[in-house]
């Protein structure tokens, strides 16, 4: 079965984004992991994902120049961000 969503973590940690690709994979979902924001710029333009998780400390105080640049790429992505 073809994966139905593509997500795309940003996280800083390398248990949680383990612990987060077995849990959406479980669910048949197609995940890629970065551990910041620069990989995940890069990563964008190949992987379009439908949805970025992205641990919000990662973010520190770029968050809105960080949103607007993956928006000019992908305008429908979801964000959903995580606090520690």
């Amino acid at each position: 079965m073809e994966p139905n969503y593509k997500i795309l973590g940003i996280c800083n940690q390398d248990c949680t984004s383990h612990f987060l690709g077995k849990v959406v994979t479980c669910t048949n979902f197609n995940m890629k992991v970065v551990h910041s924001c620069s990989d995940a710029l890069q990563r964008v333009r190949a992987f379009l994902p439908h949805i970025i998780l992205c641990d919000f400390s990662i973010l520190s105080k770029n968050a809105s120049e960080f949103m607007a640049k993956i928006r000019e790429i992908i305008p429908q992505v979801i964000f959903i961000m995580v606090l520690p």
